[in-house]
């Protein structure tokens, strides 16, 4: 079996060839879009999503899948990505999705649900929630300082 460590969701996450070590910059909690919702678009956002998963024990070789699904407020499903997890020849592996744009067509908290599934389980489990507050602002209310 393998665990979830963690997730976020960043602007930029790079890995040290060196030490492999990873720096996530800019963790983003909210984004604020000038302009109007509309359903059907997508907003122009460069946001990466970046996941750690380890093995239960040291001697436990894992295999599975990940599966990470954007939900909106009225909890539409508007993207899901599903990946392999290998730990059969390591102890921890990443994954890294990057989102060029997010569909976002209302005001509200967005969530990238996060689910993992062993490779002999048929069943997917619930390993985190990310949320994002996305919020759409006239050039006007852009301007003007929050208090």
């Amino acid at each position: 079996m393998f665990d979830h460590v963690w997730t976020v969701l960043c602007s930029r996450a790079v890995v040290d060839r060196a030490t492999n070590n990873v720096s996530l910059q800019n963790v983003v909690e909210e984004i604020t879009i000038r302009g109007v919702p509309k359903r059907g678009t997508a907003v122009s956002v460069h946001v990466e999503l970046m996941s750690l998963w380890s093995r239960m024990g040291l001697n436990l070789a894992a295999k599975g899948k990940a599966r990470m699904t954007l939900l909106s407020p009225s909890q539409e499903e508007l993207t899901t990505f599903e990946g392999e997890v290998d730990l059969t020849n390591v102890e921890r592996a990443r994954t890294k999705l990057v989102y060029q744009s997010l569909p976002a067509h209302e005001t509200g908290r967005y969530v990238f649900c996060v689910e993992a599934r062993e490779e002999a389980e048929g069943e997917w489990r619930q390993v985190a929630i990310v949320p994002l507050k996305i919020a759409f602002a006239s050039p006007e209310q852009q301007a003007k300082p929050t208090q």
